[in-house]
């Protein structure tokens, strides 16, 4: 490659990261504004809104095998049978002396009505039903702290999302500064090879470090470009804008202070809430199919008008009555159903106590990384000054002749490491933060 080719492709790839895109294709967006917008369209978050929409209609579902529930409903009969005649013009209330002829028994004429009927059955004691309306309920408060803890994951995966895009664009900013750097570098390194100073090989050396740095500048754009895809998933984002951009920087805020560290902590944490929800859903299910054994009690009530004429109310009558039965053997139906909800209270109760042994793993583990990554913190900054301040050493002993250009490049390369180890460091501690927050369950 020869210098030509190599400063154009420094020139292209040295671009600002505006310049990429086209004008109008990035959003520059902050932590809140991110969140805020999962928060309200993303897809996660939609999902578990419609789960508990759902949830609501089936605890309102429920409800009907409780109230009472009314029917109205119109019939028409067109009939010559001699019993469907003898009893419809009873109800009409038009039976007259010469229908007990034994011609008009036997052999009626055809004979219209119409019937206008207003039905209202009432349960009493149903006591499934009650059970049923019951688990239903625990159900809704299930999916409400579901969706719930929902919104806490995403707002965790959002955060996490937005931190992998300020350090690859930090990442970039550090890369740019190391292949201005290098360009200095190589530009003297060519200079003193003009001069006889340095050897071609110190002179290529330096041209090697550059095309490595154009290299990773390529990936770190390649990284932006796919990070910031990822967070417009998480944020139920179209592909426009094509590249979102932070305009927040990583800060070191300080840790919690853990108001304790027992299991109570987590005594609010809304998954743990959900199952406990569940578990109660469960067990009101299970009482429900055992209710199901039981006598069941209803009331009922009728009111109808027949006439030869539609909707007429010309003779009316009603019923009441109540109704009691019980379905004493139905094969092995009542059986299987109880053993099935037995079985998934029993389930229920481990997914629960597998999720607060997780849950304590995961605030434990998230404590240990936010110790490490803090620690990080401090050893990569230092690392950072003690790289910065040989790599002037060397640049002043090199251009007095003293090092070699590999030394210089050398010390470049240890300056630029240390600067990406402190800005993954800084990233980590943010993300371990948020990490806690959500193992705790706090928003």
């Amino acid at each position: 490659m020869t210098k030509m080719q190599l400063n154009i492709l420094l020139w292209m790839f040295f671009l600002p990261i505006g310049l990429w895109a086209a004008e109008g294709d990035t959003l520059s967006l902050t932590l809140a504004d991110a969140v805020t917008i999962g928060d309200s369209s993303g897809y996660s978050v939609l999902i578990a809104s419609e789960q508990l929409a759902e949830a609501r209609g089936r605890n309102l579902e429920a409800w009907s095998g409780i109230l009472p529930g009314v029917t109205l409903s119109g019939d028409y009969v067109n009939s010559n049978d001699p019993v469907s005649v003898f009893g419809l013009k009873l109800k009409q209330g038009v039976f007259s002396e010469a229908d007990f002829a034994i011609h008009s028994l036997n052999h009626p004429d055809e004979f219209d009505n119409f019937t206008t009927r207003v039905q209202v059955k009432v349960p009493l004691v149903n006591l499934d039903a009650i059970f049923g309306k019951t688990a239903a309920g625990a159900m809704q408060q299930a999916r409400a702290h579901s969706l719930e803890r929902a919104r806490q994951a995403l707002t965790f995966q959002v955060k996490t999302a937005y931190y992998a895009l300020i350090l690859s664009n930090e990442s970039l900013r550090a890369i740019d500064d190391a292949i201005e750097t290098a360009r200095a570098h190589r530009d003297n390194a060519q200079t003193a090879f003009e001069q006889g100073m340095v050897s071609r090989a110190d002179y290529l050396a330096a041209e090697v470090r550059l095309a490595e740095l154009s290299e990773q500048r390529i990936v770190a754009m390649n990284q932006i470009y796919q990070v910031s895809d990822g967070l417009k998933l998480l944020l139920g984002m179209s592909q426009e804008p094509r590249l979102l951009y932070p305009a927040d920087t990583l800060t070191i805020p300080a840790p919690p202070a853990l108001a304790s560290t027992g299991p109570e902590m987590l005594a609010n944490r809304a998954d743990l809430l959900a199952l406990q929800s569940q578990t109660s859903a469960a067990r009101r299910s299970l009482w429900a199919s055992r209710g199901a054994w039981l006598p069941r009690l209803n009331a009922f009530g009728a009111h109808e008008w027949n006439s030869p004429d539609a909707f007429s109310q010309d003779a009316s009558n009603w019923t009441v009555g109540v109704q009691l039965s019980w379905n004493i053997i139905d094969g092995f139906g009542h059986l299987g159903r109880v053993r099935q909800n037995s079985a998934r209270l029993r389930q229920v109760k481990f997914q629960y106590q597998q999720a607060v042994h997780q849950a304590r793993n995961q605030v434990a583990a998230a404590q240990r990384n936010l110790t490490a990554a803090r620690q990080r913190i401090h050893v990569a900054q230092a690392a950072v000054q003690q790289a910065q301040e040989s790599l002037n050493i060397t640049r002043e002993r090199f251009q007095e002749g003293l090092e070699k250009t590999a030394d210089l490049l050398e010390k470049e390369v240890m300056r630029t490491r240390a600067q990406l180890r402190f800005l993954k460091a800084r990233h980590d501690y943010n993300v371990a933060l948020d990490e806690l927050t959500f193992a705790l369950g706090a928003a």
